[in-house]
């Protein structure tokens, strides 16, 4: 079934023209970032744990955790641990990246361009031929793969949610199935939920979660998804691995639809549209931000 994109609000950065009423997804980056995209036509997926939300994808888990110390009966207590190691090994190995329905917000310039001196490039997200969809661990690659709106719930509101699918599976039957099945509903609500305090970020994201396995001593990791060949690279926190995803799929004359420029970057705009032009983004339009920040 084709992507329904229509689902998405129109961004409120955006200038009439060719693209007006399309959807522009903004993915904020530094300079060094912004011309490697250009030149590559790709952007990156890294592990989830170089996120700057340390609570990503754990907050389900730690209640798991919770609910079992709080057990006292021995064999609910074991279900519940069974689903907790499950869920950790579906969470674990877990890429994105992460753009926003907001072109021009203060906020994402100072964390995630360069404090304002970066750029936030806007994409037609129809362009990555990727479908708009929880991502799978399963035996179908294509299914390993998709862009996820997040969903800002309280601490309150999600573990109330958290623990309803929990009592179910509980109620019925204990099997390997049901276990199965809870594992793949908690997992969907850890993929699609974020902390309030990052809802002015309006945050799309595009996720993949394949399954990896190395077996020493030979070399490499066998990687069972769409997308192969990991790479890494030195991060804020560390090293981390990460995947390439193209955007240009359709071509590269409309990939990209907007440059927004940060409020400290001092780029010359004929030198973006000339970096631009010289990568086949020949209709990609610059703006200025209009935040007031210095």
């Amino acid at each position: 079934m084709p992507t329904n994109w229509s689902k998405f609000s129109a961004p409120d950065i955006r200038d009439p023209g060719p693209f007006d009423g399309q959807i522009i997804l903004y993915h904020y980056c530094d300079a060094n970032a912004f011309v490697n995209i250009l030149k590559t036509g790709k952007i990156w997926l890294s592990h989830r744990a170089s996120l700057n939300d340390t609570q990503e994808g754990k907050w389900v888990l730690t209640l798991l955790s919770e609910m079992t110390e709080k057990t006292s009966d021995l064999e609910t207590k074991g279900f519940l641990e069974n689903i907790r190691f499950s869920l950790e090994d579906e969470l674990h190995d877990i890429f994105l990246c992460s753009f926003s329905k907001q072109g021009d917000q203060l906020g994402q310039w100072r964390a995630y361009a360069d404090n304002g001196a970066g750029f936030a490039l806007g994409f037609r997200p129809e362009n990555f031929d990727v479908p708009f969809q929880i991502p799978a661990q399963t035996t179908v690659p294509e299914e390993s793969l998709g862009f996820v709106e997040m969903v800002y719930k309280s601490r309150m509101t999600s573990s109330g949610i958290v623990v309803q699918i929990v009592s179910e599976c509980l109620g019925g039957e204990r099997t390997p199935e049901s276990i199965r099945a809870c594992v793949q509903e908690l997992r969907e609500i850890a993929l699609q939920l974020k902390n309030p305090s990052f809802e002015e970020e309006q945050e799309v994201r595009l996720a993949y979660t394949p399954t990896l396995r190395s077996k020493i001593p030979e070399p490499g990791v066998r990687i069972k998804g769409v997308l192969q060949g990991i790479k890494f690279r030195p991060a804020r926190f560390g090293v981390t691995a990460y995947f390439e995803v193209p955007f240009t799929t359709l071509g590269t004359e409309d990939a990209l639809a907007q440059v927004m420029v940060g409020p400290r970057n001092l780029s010359d705009p004929a030198t973006l549209y000339a970096l631009l032009s010289e990568h086949g983004f020949h209709r990609a339009r610059i703006k200025l931000s209009t935040a007031s920040y210095r």
